[in-house]
């Protein structure tokens, strides 16, 4: 008798423990969806995986931004509903899982609220990946029978936005701060306002070139292509797509002031004599670039 009662326990708990699983993974996979931002569609692929422990990860890919890995510090399902808090952009969601557990539709929380809605792909193979545009971008534009060199900077270090910097020298200027990039769809689109200059072109992920139009006074096609050596470096933030943060090294107090003592006072050296003026230096090559070696003032440029 007390053989078949720990078969039956036996028999009930290998029933059970597949069923509780099952509950608790049922919200693990890749889900893609969309929401609007300043007016442009934002893409994001959230990626949700089940610990051994059952504890939950996620992490996030911003399609539109070049933005992979970015970490999920809580993840919580309960009820058919969602919960996750992105603390390094400050941003929050709160979805509601539907009845065939392929959709997810609630609200994303970041300064202000934003629809979205994720819809489960099955297929990993069928995700969209993230299109690489960070890094620098150069071209030549013809105006008037003159050649104009222009440099692109595109930054999307920040995980939330694609900023950059554009130099052309003897066209607009150089070390111009470009606030606010979009890039959707293999089309990009970046003004400047305060010069009344506008970009807008299309990828050829192929061959790697941006396909468009310049306007600067009047409209010239433009195409920009990458760099394979970069001009511009910038700083990512801790913690961004993925990367561990890093805490400061931690700095050795300063040492207290000497006490003041007089010293006494030594003549003035006696004034050198004239130097011969430095000899000119040679005109740089056309179409040449160098930037890294500048001193940019722009905190973009860093």
């Amino acid at each position: 008798m007390r053989l078949s009662f720990v078969k039956l326990l036996v028999f009930t708990i290998l029933c059970f423990v597949p069923s509780v699983a099952w509950t608790q993974s049922v919200i693990a996979g890749d889900w893609q969806g969309s929401m609007k931002v300043n007016g442009s569609k934002l893409r994001l692929i959230l990626h949700i995986r089940e610990e051994a422990s059952g504890m939950l990860t996620a992490t996030i890919d911003s399609i539109d931004q070049d933005a992979v890995g970015l970490p999920v510090k809580t993840v919580t399902f309960a009820d058919n509903i969602l919960k996750l808090d992105v603390q390094q952009v400050n941003g929050t969601y709160e979805g509601v899982l539907s009845k065939d557990r392929n959709e997810l539709k609630g609200t994303w929380s970041e300064g202000g609220n934003r629809d979205l809605k994720f819809k489960r792909v099955s297929d990993p193979a069928k995700l969209t990946v993230p299109a690489p545009t960070d890094g620098d971008w150069e071209g030549v534009l013809n105006r008037a029978g003159n050649d104009v060199d222009i440099y692109l900077h595109i930054n999307t270090t920040s995980c939330t936005t694609i900023v950059g910097v554009l130099d052309a020298p003897g066209e607009a200027g150089e070390e111009i701060l470009i606030r606010h990039i979009i890039f959707e769809k293999g089309h990009l689109k970046f003004s400047v306002d305060t010069i009344d200059l506008h970009y807008e072109g299309e990828l050829n992920e192929k061959d790697g070139k941006f396909n468009g139009v310049w306007k600067h006074g009047e409209k010239l096609p433009l195409t920009l292509q990458r760099v394979s050596q970069p001009t511009r470096t910038f700083e990512r933030p801790e913690g961004c797509r993925g990367e561990p943060s890093t805490p400061a090294p931690a700095q050795s107090p300063e040492p207290p002031p000497a006490p003041y003592s007089p010293t006494p006072q030594t003549p003035s050296p006696a004034p050198s004599p004239p130097q011969s003026p430095p000899l000119p230096e040679s005109a740089p090559a056309p179409h040449s670039y160098t930037a890294s070696g500048s001193q940019c003032t722009n905190p973009h440029c860093r």
